[in-house]
């Protein structure tokens, strides 16, 4: 959020005041969880559900050889591993860059 204000005061040459850093937090706070519920919603895709309920090893070769999976639904199966019991953890707290990446834009990090 610090990089689009910095953006943002530089584009306007306006100076960023307490009351205008808060409406944007609010605002991003607020599409943030829009999007979160939105993800929520679409859940985990079919073909990922299927895996998990593969009991040999030879139904699980057969399902790679078929399977069509995007990055997208693998996005879905982290973002929703809650919904089949499973969790997982990141390296990096929720919604922050690595220093490592300054040039990434804070908004583009779910």
């Amino acid at each position: 959020m610090d990089i689009d204000l910095q953006l943002e005061q530089l584009r306007s040459r306006v100076s960023i005041t307490p009351e205008i850093r808060s409406k944007v937090k609010s605002a991003v706070q607020r599409r943030r969880s829009e999007y979160d519920n939105k993800v929520d919603q679409m859940g985990i895709p079919d073909g990922l559900k299927n895996l998990f309920l593969l009991t040999g090893k030879a139904q699980a070769e057969k399902f790679c050889r078929q399977a069509k999976l995007s990055e997208y639904d693998f996005f879905l199966l982290i973002h929703n591993c809650s919904q089949i019991h499973f969790s997982h953890r990141s390296n990096n707290p929720k919604g922050r860059v690595p220093r490592a990446c300054p040039w990434v834009n804070v908004a583009m990090v779910i």
